[in-house]
């Protein structure tokens, strides 16, 4: 379909995906429309160009600083079990979620950028992110912010302070943010706008007009935002990002500014109300919570965020680690609002909860990974569950319905596969296989080595996830319970309510084991000896080995931890990406999408296995390493390594890949290049 074309179709889609020429401002029931200076930079139908100019000082701040991080927060001491967000908590991070936990810390730079051709003056441009950077770092195509307030007070592009630059190094469909937040603003939920952009990179003297690729342009949620939905900007703004940011933490505020990870502070009321949520969330018996509720939360908000979590089978959410949410007391009302954020892993996309066939059937009656009280209390209040019901089967009968999503999605693809053929043939592949199948009919291979098992086509995703909620509205079906894990490694471990046996997922450091049984042709429940585990660091070194010297530099580490972790869709050798690597790394010449696994590993193994520090691992440093690692990983001294054993050997080892200290001498770390 030629550009034309494209954009007489997407013409019909504006009112669907915007809602209005402006704003809808939520008051009182009533809609108004606010007039929007960003409304024409957001409206569908084009992919915007943006050139970023960075000086070469700059372009090397911007990389990561490596802090202390903390690892991941271990349950216990009153935690209720897998946190990413311990480490930010407890201020051993400078960030919640993932790339806090591997003590990244993200800094502002001064550069300029073009949109369209227009220049804006100074801005703060700095990456963001954290799985999406931490799979990005070893390529060029990473996501970033830019915050026009930053260096000049004031400043605004088409009235926004910030725009955050996505890198849909997740959600090869380039669809999922987009697909969700409007489904979200049709059905009445406040979300984020989303725009297309290429995006160009000149660092004077280095790189002029290099290309990055395409980029999902996203809305900030700031009070730029709260003004246009609630009319003020007034209210507590709050991004939680951990399975323990809601807990009743005692009456003093401070307890809760980072926990809450607070953005907008409000008033002394507003926060105070703010705990005396948390603390009937956590005290009150089960008809004092139902009493009281509505109190302090919009119940339709409530219910509709909650279904449409559900409804688009967004699990990398509130719904399981606790992330990926905005939470929002407005002034005026004393209650609580929810949005959504950060839909990459949405629409059935995140492989590390169950099988793709769970997904599409996850549960709707009890969605929820875990221990979540928060939701479990929700849902079990009659007022709200109801209310959520009725919203699910409002979303599969309007803006969820699969053939209205599905012109959506065929006109976006004709708008973007354009710009997603000049990233490379193989991108382009990858992007009409998750959006609509392989030739064949069958699904996408969207695997991420043993990390991410196969998605569902998104259009065939959607159809059967409206029919899966249809079957459990009307009693035909249970749908699956999941939990946190990959199916298959280990044993069952009982009924889970729907999910029944079978639904069984092992603790998140056995996934780090696969890649070793795998690579000695065990089975996850049998283990390895401890000379199997040897011999195996030998193949791989001598795999590695490609010209026979009898070491291994950074590059053939990464290259190697990449075959044996399986590499991202559309990394490693290929078509080559959309233009040269602008900084020295991994797989140069290839594709500039991500350095996949071993970008982020290489220098662990760096660190504990180059005795001599010259940025090579020998063969006898490679079975040395091998010999200590059976030894330490060995936890209970059997002579055999379970699949336990090894991945919490391992990701002990690294407990903050990509390292930094570990890169070899002379050259550059995965984690500061």
């Amino acid at each position: 379909m030629r550009w034309r074309e494209a954009s007489v179709r997407v013409g019909a889609l504006v009112g669907v995906l915007l809602g209005s020429a402006g704003l809808g401002r939520a008051v009182g029931g009533a809609a108004e429309v606010l007039a929007d200076p960003a409304a024409a930079f957001f409206e569908p139908g084009r992919v915007h160009a943006i050139h970023l100019i960075v000086s070469a000082e700059d372009w090397e701040a911007m990389e990561p600083r490596q802090g202390q991080g903390g690892g991941f927060g271990p349950p216990g001491a009153g935690r209720r079990g897998f946190d990413l967000s311990e480490a930010f908590e407890s201020g051993r991070a400078t960030r919640p979620g993932l790339a806090g936990a591997l003590g990244l810390d993200f800094a502002y730079v001064r550069g300029s950028i073009e949109v369209d051709g227009e220049r804006v003056g100074e801005v703060g441009l700095r990456y963001k992110g954290n799985g999406t950077y931490v799979m990005a770092q070893g390529g060029d195509k990473r996501p970033m912010k830019v915050d026009f307030n930053r260096y000049v007070k004031g400043q605004r592009f088409r009235g926004l302070k910030t725009l955050n630059l996505h890198n849909n190094v997740v959600d090869r469909t380039f669809l999922h943010e987009t697909l969700g937040y409007a489904v979200a603003r049709e059905a009445g939920l406040p979300a984020p706008r989303t725009t297309y952009a290429e995006v160009w990179i000149t660092v004077p003297g280095r790189h002029e007009r290099a290309p990055l690729g395409v980029y999902t342009v996203t809305e900030q949620v700031d009070d730029v935002f709260l003004k246009g939905r609630f009319g003020t900007g007034k209210g507590l703004l709050m991004k939680p990002g951990g399975r323990e940011s809601l807990r009743y933490r005692g009456e003093a505020w401070a307890e809760y500014e980072r926990p809450l990870n607070v953005k907008e502070k409000g008033s002394a009321a507003d926060r105070e109300r703010m705990v005396a949520f948390l603390k009937l969330l956590e005290e009150a018996d089960d008809a004092t919570f139902a009493r009281e509720v509505g109190r302090y939360v919009d119940v339709e908000n409530t219910a509709l965020f909650l279904a449409l979590n559900v409804a688009m089978v967004n699990l990398d959410s509130i719904l399981t680690i606790g992330q990926n949410y905005y939470a929002y007391l407005e002034a005026e009302s004393g209650r609580l609002h929810w949005w959504l954020w950060d839909l990459d892993n949405c629409w059935g996309y995140f492989a590390l909860m169950g099988t793709p066939e769970q997904r599409v059937a996850f549960s709707i009656g009890q969605p929820w990974q875990g221990e979540n009280r928060l939701i479990e209390r929700l849902l079990g209040v009659e007022k709200i569950r109801s209310r959520y019901l009725a919203d699910l089967k409002r979303l599969i009968e309007g803006p969820m319905r699969p053939d209205k999503l599905r012109r959506e999605i065929e006109t976006w693809a004709a708008v973007l596969r354009p710009a997603i053929a000049r990233e490379g043939e193989g991108m382009l592949r990858a992007f009409e296989a998750s959006v609509f199948g392989t030739p064949s009919g069958g699904s996408a291979p969207m695997a991420f080595g043993p990390f991410q098992a196969a998605n569902l086509p998104l259009v065939e995703f959607v159809e059967r996830r409206v029919r899966s909620v249809r079957d459990q509205l009307e009693g035909r079906s249970e749908g699956q319970r999941i939990e946190f894990g990959i199916p298959g490694m280990g044993g069952p471990r009982g009924g889970r309510g729907p999910g029944g046996p079978g639904a069984f997922q092992p603790p998140p450091a056995e996934v780090f084991a696969m890649p070793f049984l795998r690579g000695a042709g065990v089975e996850p429940g049998e283990g390895m000896t401890a000379e199997s585990f040897r011999a195996l660091g030998r193949r791989w070194h001598e795999a590695w080995d490609g010209a026979g010297t009898g070491s291994v530099g950074r590059d053939e580490v990464v290259e190697g931890l990449n075959r044996e972790f399986g590499p991202p869709p559309g990394a490693g050798p290929g078509p080559g990406g959309a233009g040269p690597r602008l900084r020295p790394g991994p797989g140069a010449g290839g594709p500039t999408m991500f350095g996949g696994p071993g970008a982020m590993w290489a220098a662990g193994f760096f660190t504990a296995g180059d005795t001599d520090r010259d940025g090579r691992l020998t063969g006898g440093e490679m079975r040395a390493l091998f010999e200590r690692w059976a030894r330490e990983w060995d936890r209970d001294g059997d002579g055999t390594l379970t699949a336990e054993e090894i991945g919490e050997g391992f990701r002990g080892t690294m407990p903050a890949f990509p390292g930094g200290e570990g890169g070899p001498p002379g050259g550059t770390s995965p984690g500061t290049r």
